[in-house]
């Protein structure tokens, strides 16, 4: 079954690793190496409130968002694996973990894993791993998507105080995909063996929820609209006059500059009794202003492009018209990661590596 964003709340996918020596663990080594994007999400046993020392993580639940592949089935691009940490020898995982936690080219989805990530290094030290995790990267918080993106917060003008998130992780699955995570099974005792389906059906679902969140996302994103429809039916014109009769009908995978700053970087006010979709009335100068600190002459813009030589003010625009739109873009990706609680710092390679990650999964 499957929600109104394609979200897949059935036959899932799942499989519980209890050894490296397991097919399961072949497959999931398989499957790291052929995802962009996973969700990442752990379950321990309930503690008391006032527990000195921290539970030891017993089920790390990896869902992976698979890449085009002939050898796999393609009508299936999401699995799910249950690595059973009370029965895995952790020092044999340790390595391979860790090396996916920092990996350029995956892209790690979670949920306030702040805290996950300090049980699970906890856990680790404890079997003699005494480095730990002490770094997820490139990471996104599914709390930061729906703040800065699909709640569409009002802004924080006067007092520059950064919004929180206080809705469940269920709350936001039962708003956005319309499927509830059981709080009864959350709060179940995941040190017993064996896991009851019901647990391995919410801990799969638990991390899973992540990737198809994050794929609504760029759904709405990519579904606001289209400012270069103009640009490219002109070009279309141009080329079917010299000859090309198809001319440009596609541009994909395509983010409209004007989407990123309505959903994202704007943060409009909510439109929840009329449900019509906000619109974004700013030019491309107003918006290079406000982000950027730069200004597009009109002058220019409205110049005589016929003209030959073109001068080095139209070549200067011409040129900034289009590198705008990467300098935008990669502000988005800034204050995207850097809402988060870790404060990660984009790198250039982390920055190319999330950039590739979306384009990856646009294009499946």
């Amino acid at each position: 079954m499957k929600g109104d964003d394609g979200v897949v709340v059935d036959d899932i996918d799942i499989h519980l690793v209890t050894s490296t020596e397991s097919p399961e663990f072949i497959h999931f080594k398989w499957a790291i190496s052929h995802s962009s994007i996973i969700g990442l999400d752990a379950e321990w046993k309930p503690v008391r409130s006032h527990q000195p020392t921290f539970p030891p993580v017993l089920l790390l639940q990896i869902a992976c968002q698979l890449i085009n592949s002939s050898e796999q089935q393609q009508d299936n691009k999401h699995i799910v694996f249950l690595l059973d940490l009370s029965e895995i020898t952790l020092p044999s995982i340790y390595d391979l973990l860790k090396d996916v936690f920092i990996s350029p080219d995956i892209l790690k989805l979670g949920f306030r894993f702040k805290q996950d990530l300090l049980y699970l290094s906890s856990t680790f030290r404890q079997h003699g791993c005494d480095a730990g995790f002490d770094t997820v990267e490139p990471y996104l918080d599914i709390a930061n998507i729906y703040l800065l993106v699909l709640h569409q917060l009002q802004q924080h003008k006067q007092t520059r105080r950064k919004p929180k998130c206080n809705k469940s992780l269920s709350s936001i699955c039962h708003e956005l995909l319309g499927i509830s995570l059981s709080k009864e099974l959350q709060c179940s005792d995941w040190s017993l063996r064996p896991l009851t389906d019901q647990q391995k059906t919410y801990a799969a679902l638990d991390a899973l929820c992540l990737i198809q969140i994050f794929n609504v996302f760029l759904h709405r994103l990519l579904n606001e609209g289209f400012r270069f429809k103009q640009d490219l039916l002109y070009l279309s014109s141009t080329f079917r006059q010299h000859g090309c009769d198809a001319g440009f009908d596609t541009v994909e995978p395509y983010l409209d500059i004007a989407n990123i700053y309505l959903l994202v970087l704007h943060q409009l006010q909510q439109h929840k009794q009329t449900r019509r979709k906000p619109k974004c009335n700013k030019s491309l100068s107003s918006i290079c202003h406000e982000l950027l600190g730069i200004s597009l002459s009109k002058e220019l813009q409205c110049s005589d492009w016929s003209l030959r030589p073109l001068t080095d003010q139209q070549k200067t625009y011409a040129a900034l018209d289009a590198l705008c739109l990467i300098q935008i873009f990669n502000v988005f990706l800034h204050r995207l990661l850097n809402e988060d609680t870790h404060q990660y710092i984009i790198g250039r390679e982390t920055l190319i590596s999330i950039t590739l990650a979306v384009a990856a999964l646009l294009c499946l």
